[in-house]
């Protein structure tokens, strides 16, 4: 019976949980998404430079794991490279 209302207990606590960090996500997206639509329509920004950035952001990224055969361990001198 302990262990029973143990495990209800937790399921409970795991649903309020993942309910809260939900809503958080979603606000999120949504904070964001409003913050990228101001940005670009005010300083006259083509939505499709969101694509370049998208490229520029995996070659980082794919760039950062070997250099000249030697895997590399921190990313943050990618930024300075370009």
């Amino acid at each position: 019976s302990t262990r029973l209302s143990t495990q209800d207990d937790f399921i409970e606590v795991l649903k309020s949980h993942l309910y809260q960090i939900s809503l958080v996500f979603i606000a999120e997206v949504f904070a964001d998404w409003i913050k990228h639509a101001f940005i670009t329509k005010f300083n006259v920004l083509s939505s499709d430079l969101y694509a370049d950035f998208m490229f520029v952001l995996a070659r980082d990224v794919t760039e950062t794991r070997h250099n000249e055969g030697q895997p590399i361990l921190d990313h943050t001198h990618s930024v300075t490279r370009r």
